[in-house]
């Protein structure tokens, strides 16, 4: 099977489309598959993405024209096109990991007449920046691949609804949690060494935000969310995404001070020291299709506080695993923040029903069961199409 993804680790480039992507394809490899994995070489903002081994898993990686554009979301991957052409028909499965990109278009196009699935990572609606540029791309090729894929795959219900307001028969939408492997975040490093490396006292409550550092993502009224609570350390980890500058004037203008610090990006060791020290795990975004920091979080032993429409709050409020609110109001942010940091033992026994559940619904080995069902069912009904166009 193949899978098409512009960005995949060591980049930091792709947030938790990078991470479920990973994690899903590792799956597929332990029980058996021959997977391969066609990605782009964008790594940081400054620097290609290098090479790292995968074992199990063949990865081809397609230099891009530009690696600044391709952090911005522009991958050119050259050779790819000609790669496809040679190669796309030759696996059993092919799997799209969002649409508006050109390695979806290079790919799609060249496995026809064989089908094809997606999974839209929560792309599909044109929302943030260069919604101009994605409405073209939509009209000459993007709506084609949404509407050509045999299957789609979503992650919340939040994201099918999505999906069927854009004209996606709900018959090919078929929903599969996103996977995440405990060992990723388990067992956790000693507790203390994310504070001390950023000078955050001991006493300090800590509220972790994890996730690109986009407007979206609405960290500026997490911002205005703790600033009146004194003993509330807030710490904001990730790439920026447009986001970054406008947070640190907002933190200054209020006087936040050292109660509110900027990590940066965090690789596998450091984003699990953050979660060691972690309280909180908060996600106020709108436009989130589901959000997988809040889970790991739970992993940790941190209560997830996220914004109501997340799709992970569908899981939050399932599994009665932490505080679903409104994201745009930082009053609502702040009663929860506080509920969760004064009711020790609510906390604690939140966070314990969510990591079961994590563990139970979001395992990688059974989430990778249910994609190649899906993937078997796609061919299956291509096969039969193609029988009754001949008869």
């Amino acid at each position: 099977m193949l899978h098409v993804v512009p960005y995949f680790p060591p980049s930091q480039a792709g947030g938790g489309i990078r991470e479920a992507v990973a994690c899903l394809v590792r799956a597929q490899a332990a029980a058996g598959c021959a997977v391969t994995v066609a990605t782009t070489d964008v790594g940081t903002p400054v620097a290609r993405r290098t090479e790292i081994p995968f074992p199990g898993l063949e990865v081809i990686v397609f230099r891009n024209l530009s690696n600044t554009l391709a952090w911005n979301d522009v991958t050119l991957p050259l050779g790819l096109r000609h790669w496809a052409r040679n190669h796309a028909r030759d696996f059993d499965a092919v799997h799209l990991h969002g649409h508006r990109h050109l390695a979806a278009v290079f790919v799609a196009r060249a496995r026809a007449p064989l089908p094809f699935v997606l999974s839209p990572h929560g792309t599909a609606m044109r929302i943030e920046r260069r919604q101009g540029m994605k409405q073209v791309f939509d009209r000459f090729t993007g709506n084609g691949i949404l509407q050509g894929a045999a299957r789609v795959f979503t992650v919340s219900e939040t994201e099918t609804a999505q999906l069927c307001d854009l004209g996606v028969p709900e018959a090919r939408l078929h929903r599969v949690p996103n996977p995440l492997e405990p060992g990723e975040i388990l067992p956790l490093p000693e507790p203390g060494i994310f504070r001390r490396k950023h000078h955050i006292s001991a006493e300090a409550r800590l509220v972790l935000f994890l996730g690109r550092i986009t407007p979206n993502k609405r960290v500026a009224i997490l911002l205005e969310a703790v600033a009146p609570l004194p003993d509330v350390v807030l710490a904001v980890a990730g790439p920026d995404g447009g986001a970054l500058a406008d947070l640190r004037r907002a933190a200054s203008a209020g006087g936040l001070g050292n109660r509110v610090v900027f990590t940066g990006p965090l690789d596998g060791g450091s984003r699990r020291e953050a979660l060691a020290d972690a309280e909180i795990v908060a996600l106020p975004s709108e436009h989130e299709i589901f959000g997988l920091a809040p889970m790991e979080g739970l992993l940790a032993g941190a209560v997830p506080v996220v914004s109501e429409g997340t799709g992970c709050a569908e899981q939050v409020r399932a599994w009665d695993a932490g505080y679903v609110v409104d994201g745009g109001s930082a009053e609502a942010l702040r009663g929860a923040i506080r509920e969760a940091l004064t009711d020790k033992a609510g906390s604690r026994a939140r966070a314990a029903r969510g990591a079961e559940g994590v563990t139970r619904e979001m395992n990688p080995g059974a989430v990778a069961r249910q994609v190649i069902a899906g993937y078997r069912e796609a061919s299956a009904q291509a096969r039969d199409s193609a029988r009754g166009e001949r008869v």
